[in-house]
């Protein structure tokens, strides 16, 4: 069944994508038939992925690691809408989405309280978009287990496959891309050098998760790479639980 729905999606996707390189028809015509090709093909990638029922994607990591990179690569990919704790965090606290926050504001920001309420709305959001559509990318650091169980449950109770994708990288890495943060502006996360230490010694690795519900992929030079393989995992889960 899975075989055939992503073999007919994936057909349609490739008819609209000759329609959509024709040269002989309008250019308005063509970018309709580049847009319903690549919601075609997103369709096929996600019957392979979660064919039956819709999967939360949880992406998790220490700071640094390649989290948002590949909950952004996969939003491309699947085209399932994806939700940062980190954006939710500063929508909660009323403060600008791509600015630092200022040093007198961070305990508030991450305070227990803020914590609790930033992951209870991601949830929330998450299940809710999550059922319309096949799926679900929650873009997180998940270093505690309650947290982690707790999404397991909710999403769980929702109806929904829940499958953990946990990203590493080198210790020296992380401190070279946190360090680069500060020289771009537009960053949305607040994580910074100084941080790197403590919220590494706070986190603890998805142990209690079952082998068969996460994947571990550790970042490197090619996102496109990183990202290629995470879905070529998924399937290969999607075929082992058949």
């Amino acid at each position: 069944m899975v075989f055939y729905q992503c073999y007919r999606a994936f057909v349609r996707g490739k008819v609209e994508g000759m329609t959509a390189s024709r040269q002989d028809i309008e250019a308005a015509t063509r970018a309709r038939a580049a847009v319903r090709a690549q919601g075609y093909f997103q369709l096929a990638l996600g019957y392979a992925v979660s064919p039956g029922a819709p999967m939360a994607l949880l992406v998790m990591g220490r700071i640094g690691s390649g989290k948002s990179t590949m909950a952004r690569c996969l939003h491309r990919n699947l085209g399932w809408p994806s939700y940062s704790s980190d954006a939710i965090r500063k929508r909660l606290a009323g403060l600008p989405l791509h600015e630092r926050t200022p040093a007198g504001e961070r305990s508030r920001l991450y305070s227990k309280e803020m914590t609790a309420k930033t992951y209870g709305l991601m949830l929330d959001e998450a299940i809710e978009a999550g059922r319309a559509g096949g799926g679900v990318i929650v873009d997180a650091t998940f270093g505690d287990p309650a947290r982690r169980s707790e999404a397991r449950a909710r999403f769980g109770e929702a109806g929904f496959k829940v499958c953990f994708v946990e990203m590493s990288a080198a210790d020296d890495e992380i401190r070279r891309r946190l360090s680069s943060r500060s020289q771009r502006p537009g960053e949305i996360s607040d994580a910074r050098l100084e941080d790197f230490e403590p919220l590494s010694r706070a986190y603890e690795p998805p142990w209690e998760v079952p082998a068969g519900d996460r994947v571990s992929l550790r970042s490197g030079d090619s996102d496109a790479g990183t990202c290629s393989a995470a879905l070529a995992a998924l399937a290969d889960m999607t075929v082992a639980r058949a």
